[in-house]
């Protein structure tokens, strides 16, 4: 009986640290999710961007970007939002240039 309670408090436990793991990078197609380089994957996001205005991460390389908006992310390797370099997609990732624009 008492391993049974064991077993069900440690799959609520569980259960509860999943949801809050999940809450944080919930996919509710509004976020960029980006990691500045040499941060060792400290991840920071823009939430819910703007559809033109530019957004620049610090001024220096992004290792790794993850776009979840609905967006298309085009980025830029000139200060303001200038020479533009590419795109990332909604659900696309890859290493950026520390510029984006959302179209």
């Amino acid at each position: 009986m008492k391993a049974r309670a064991a077993f069900a408090v440690a799959g609520l436990a569980l259960g509860l640290s999943l949801a809050t793991c999940s809450a944080a990078f919930a996919d509710d197609g509004n976020d960029l999710y980006w990691s500045p380089a040499g941060t060792d994957g400290q991840y920071n996001s823009v939430m819910d961007p703007a559809a033109g205005r530019c957004y620049t991460f610090g001024g220096g390389q992004v290792e790794y970007a993850y776009n979840e908006t609905n967006m298309t992310a085009e980025y830029f390797s000139g200060p303001g939002c200038s020479g533009p370099e590419g795109s990332l997609s909604p659900g696309g990732y890859g290493d950026i240039p520390g510029n984006v624009v959302f179209h």
